[in-house]
């Protein structure tokens, strides 16, 4: 498993992206254990962090009924995340 993320250029970063868009502190927690692993590079780290808003997307789709502007900012934060994670792994940064 480890060597799945480590390997394969960004499944790491997208992977990490999607898990922190869950709407909980766990997900937070689970990339924060696999970084300290060694299962997930700096990059996928970030990539989760940044795209965890906590439980601000569930307030997000209650309160306003606008569907269409809601999934453009879950996609907006899941690109900018996982690019950002992106970036920041190819600059060798970690």
């Amino acid at each position: 498993m480890t060597d799945l993320f480590l390997r394969y250029g960004i499944l790491g970063e997208l992977t990490a992206g999607l898990i922190g868009l869950l709407p909980n502190c766990a997900s937070s927690v689970m990339i924060t254990q696999l970084y300290l692993e060694g299962v997930l590079n700096f990059g996928a780290l970030l990539s989760g962090l940044l795209t965890g808003s906590g439980i601000g997307l569930l307030v997000l789709y209650r309160v306003n009924h606008n569907w269409k502007e809601n999934v453009g900012i879950t996609i907006g934060l899941y690109v900018t995340g996982t690019v950002f994670g992106i970036l920041v792994n190819a600059a060798g940064l970690s």
